[in-house]
């Protein structure tokens, strides 16, 4: 996985980088501490000593992926000056980071589907950091935008969903796009760079004002 935050010890990003793949594969229930020292090349024993057990690693890792993807995520909501940048370089980097990182998407869709109870948990720690939930920070630029004339009078968390969700839907619908689509896969490079203009356009130009908004 790539790495974005910097204040983990070199052992503890080997036993990060191992538990985001033992975990994707197997789940939090199926996951074992021996598989995961056996992939970091550590032994179980040290893997305890840092996390005392399975459960723990778990949360510490999962709420570690949520900051390194807000770190990146936040950095873009920031440094746009307006909404067209902004949603252009949030979309290049969401789907930069999904296809760079595979195995934190295994993972992380594993937790959604078991209900997410870590998630949630997580979730509501960072969010309590006002000024850099990059969530938060979304709705005010596009409460902001939308003030400005720049974008039409949407929900905002309506809006929100919509851009991850289209954002990352491509990764469960990509054995239909193989059939539609033949060799996809073998251009998979080619097919990202144009879903990040397809969906830009699509999506910014959705909400734009209509000429009867004018």
């Amino acid at each position: 996985m790539h790495q974005v935050v910097n204040d983990l010890t070199d052992t503890e990003k080997r036993i990060f980088d191992a538990a985001i793949v033992v975990f994707g594969e197997a789940g939090r229930r199926g996951a074992r501490m021996q598989d995961i020292a056996d992939r970091a090349g550590f032994n179980k024993a040290l893997v305890h000593y840092y996390f005392r057990s399975k459960d723990r690693l778990y949360e510490a890792v999962l709420e570690y992926i949520f900051r390194t993807t807000f770190a990146m995520i936040g950095e873009a909501l920031c440094d746009a000056d307006d909404f067209e940048s902004m949603l252009k370089t949030f979309i290049g980097r969401y789907l930069d980071l999904i296809e760079k990182n595979p195995v934190l998407f295994r993972f992380m869709v594993r937790e959604i589907t078991s209900g997410a109870p870590v998630l949630r948990q997580a979730a509501h720690r960072l969010a309590e950091d006002r000024s850099a939930f990059p969530p938060r920070l979304f709705l005010e630029k596009c409460r902001t935008a939308s003030e400005r004339g720049e974008i039409r009078a949407v929900d905002p968390v309506q809006t929100l969903v919509t851009v991850f969700g289209a954002c990352v839907y491509h990764q469960f619908a990509m054995p239909l796009v193989t059939i539609l689509q033949p060799g996809v896969e073998a251009h998979r490079a080619a097919f990202i760079r144009k879903r990040k203009l397809e969906l830009f356009d699509l999506l910014y130009y959705g909400l734009k004002p209509r000429s009867d908004e004018a």
